[in-house]
């Protein structure tokens, strides 16, 4: 080992303890934190997954699901019981119908397929109060019940 060497700090090994950290972010500790995520809801899902009133709640479920109401842009909407499949808007509380997507949307922008149709374009205000747009599969949203 040369003199450089020994007065050089990145020259010297890194204990194996140290998680390698890339521009401020440490990554064992965020897969970390993505595998507690992760477990939590596949924990949340058995606990659901393995009670007594599954069956019933599926099919209370898809009775939701089927039931497809209509809407006119400036209709409020809200999420279905058991339906809501992204984090905005809230559960209980209003978007805005802003208008009809027709043809529905069957593929994602790379080009595949959806697994349902997004034929409705919805808005709601973000925390930032800016007002957003999504496309959603209409028969997940009913009238807003205030």
């Amino acid at each position: 080992m040369s003199a450089s060497d020994e007065t050089d700090p990145a020259s010297k090994p890194k204990p194996e303890s140290q998680a390698p950290v890339e521009q401020g972010v440490d990554l064992v500790a965020f897969q970390n934190f993505l595998d507690e995520r992760q477990e939590m809801a596949e924990q949340k899902y058995a606990a659901v997954a393995t009670s007594s009133d599954y069956p019933t709640l599926l099919s209370e479920a898809l009775a939701h699901y089927q039931d497809v109401q209509q809407f006119s842009a400036g209709d409020f909407v809200q999420w279905k019981p058991m339906m809501r499949n992204r984090r905005f808007p809230l559960e209980s509380v209003p978007a805005i119908v802003v208008d009809h997507i027709d043809p529905p949307l069957t593929t994602n922008a790379e080009g595949n397929r959806l697994i349902e149709p997004r034929d409705l374009l919805i808005g709601f205000i973000d925390g930032d109060q800016d007002f957003m747009l999504a496309q959603v599969p209409s028969r997940r949203f009913t009238e807003w019940k205030q």
